[in-house]
C-alpha cells in the first residue's frame, strides 16, 4: 500500500475510505466455500505497525481543487441505522438508511485510488438478485446461500422439481474469478457437502456461462482449453456464447412461496432456467 511506503518524517498520511480494511480479493472465492476464514482475506487499515497513518471511515463525495479540500460523508454503521446514501454496508439487513454527517478535509497532496462497482451491463434483475464476489460481505452471502440451498433441498417437503433447481448453481463469467469459484464450489460439493447430504448425490449441477467463445480469453488459448477439459472431467458445464438477458425472483411458473428463494435465469440460447 502506498500509504505504508511514505516516510512518516516527511508526510502526515490520512486515508479516507468507506471501509476500515483492505480486501485481498483473490482469496474471496476460498472464503465463500469455507476453505479459508474471512479474516485471512482482510488487512486492517489501522495497524500498530503503522501508527503514523491516520484513518477516517467515510465516503469521499467531492473534491474542491481550488481550495484543496475533500468533502466527506461518514459511513460508520450505527445500531439499526445504515449511514451513507450509497449503502456502505450492504450486509446490514433491514437497516434504515440516512445521510451521514458531512465535513471537509484539507490536503497538500491528493492521491485518488478508488475502487469500482460491479458491472451488470444493464441486465435486468442482476443488480437486485445476483450474488457478487467483491467484498467479504458478498462472500458471506454466497456461503450462507449455498448452505441454505442444501438444507432446503434435503427437506422431505421440498418437491423434486424445486430440489433440482435449488441445487442448480449458475456462475456468470468465465474469467479468473468465475472459473476459480466454480472449481472451489465443485470441491466443496464433492468432498464435503455430498457426504453430509448423501440423498442429494447426482442432483447438484454447476454451470459457467460466458458470452465469449471460450473461457479465460484474456490468457493464451491453451490455458482456456485446459480449463474446459478439466472442468468437463469434474462435471462442471461450460456454456460459452451464452447471452444472459435477465435474472428474476422465483422459479419459472411458480410463485414466491413455492420457489424457496430461487431465481429464474433467462438466457437467449436456453430460455428460462431455475437456479438456486
Amino acid at each position: 500500500m502506498l500509504s505504508r511506503k511514505l516516510s512518516a518524517k516527511k508526510f502526515q498520511t490520512l486515508i479516507i475510505s468507506p471501509r476500515s480494511y483492505f480486501v485481498f480479493t483473490p482469496l474471496l472465492n476460498s472464503t465463500a466455500v469455507g476453505t479459508l476464514e474471512f479474516r485471512t482475506a482482510l488487512e486492517p487499515i489501522r495497524s500498530k505497525r503503522h501508527p503514523h497513518i491516520e484513518f477516517m471511515q467515510a465516503w469521499a463525495d467531492d473534491v474542491d481543487f481550488s481550495s484543496k479540500t475533500v468533502r466527506c460523508e461518514e459511513s460508520v454503521v450505527y445500531p439499526g441505522v445504515e449511514t451513507g446514501s450509497r449503502g456502505s454496508h450492504p450486509d446490514v439487513e433491514n437497516a434504515q438508511t440516512k445521510k451521514g454527517k458531512v465535513w471537509d478535509v484539507s490536503y497538500d497532496k491528493l492521491v485518488i485510488a478508488v475502487g469500482c462497482y460491479n458491472q451488470t451491463f444493464g441486465t435486468e434483475g442482476v443488480k437486485e438478485n445476483a450474488f457478487f464476489m467483491k467484498d467479504v460481505a458478498d462472500a458471506r452471502k454466497v456461503r450462507k446461500r449455498i448452505l441454505e440451498c442444501f438444507e432446503i433441498a434435503s427437506l422431505p417437503t421440498t418437491p423434486e422439481v424445486v430440489r433440482r433447481q435449488l441445487l442448480n448453481f449458475a456462475i456468470i463469467g468465465g474469467g479468473p474469478t468465475g472459473m476459480e469459484f466454480s472449481a472451489e464450489l465443485s470441491d466443496l460439493v464433492n468432498e464435503d457437502l455430498l457426504k453430509l447430504y448423501p440423498d442429494l448425490k447426482g442432483k447438484v449441477k454447476i454451470s459457467v456461462y460466458d458470452v465469449a467463445d471460450r473461457v479465460l480469453n484474456m490468457f493464451e488459448s491453451s490455458l482456456g482449453d485446459y480449463a474446459m477439459k478439466t472442468f468437463a472431467r469434474e462435471g462442471i458445464q461450460i456454456k460459452t456464447q451464452h447471452h444472459v438477458q435477465s435474472l428474476l425472483p422465483n422459479l419459472p411458473g411458480l410463485d414466491t412461496a413455492a420457489s424457496a428463494g430461487c431465481y429464474t435465469l433467462n438466457t437467449q440460447e436456453e430460455g428460462e432456467i431455475g437456479v438456486g
